[in-house]
């Protein structure tokens, strides 16, 4: 009869950090750290917000990060060679981003800046007539909104 022996958890060698290729809003950095650190990644994502409105330096950072931190499909990459593709990764999702954008300014971007433009200069034409005192601007201020409002409506 054979002795029976305790099976021996697999080693898994040391833990690596990688950007996520699954869990990605923009870069992977968040849903990488996530994966590195065993937490939610929106509570990563809550911190690189709450980093750049306290200092600005969030946005630098989750930047950096992307340059240095590769991919999980890039993970045996070395120094040089990794910081190269994602950098090339970075300008893809820009010059994506920026299409994207155009895209969205055809469609329907500049009626929404308009309407937002004609409700500050509504808000703020009401304020000077003591309608809504809490707003303290010049006495043209809404009438400027209200003119860059329309005329980027009648576009």
């Amino acid at each position: 009869m054979a002795a029976k022996t305790k099976s021996a958890k697999p080693s898994t060698g040391p833990k690596l950090l990688y950007r996520s290729e699954t869990d990605r809003i923009i870069g992977g950095v968040a849903g990488g750290l996530a994966e590195y650190l065993e937490i939610d990644a929106t509570l990563i994502r809550l911190a690189f917000i709450l980093i750049t409105f306290a200092g600005g330096s969030g946005i630098l950072i989750y930047l950096i990060l992307w340059l240095i931190i590769p991919s999980r499909a890039n993970i045996d990459k070395k120094g040089e060679d990794r910081v190269k593709l994602n950098a090339a990764e970075m300008r893809d999702r820009a010059n994506e981003f920026s299409q994207n954008l155009k895209h969205d300014n055809r469609v329907g971007g500049r009626r929404i800046v308009g309407f937002i433009l004609l409700t500050l200069g509504l808000t703020f034409l009401l304020q000077n007539f003591n309608i809504l005192p809490f707003i303290d601007l010049s006495k043209f201020w809404p009438l400027i909104l209200i003119i860059l409002g329309l005329a980027i409506l009648s576009r």
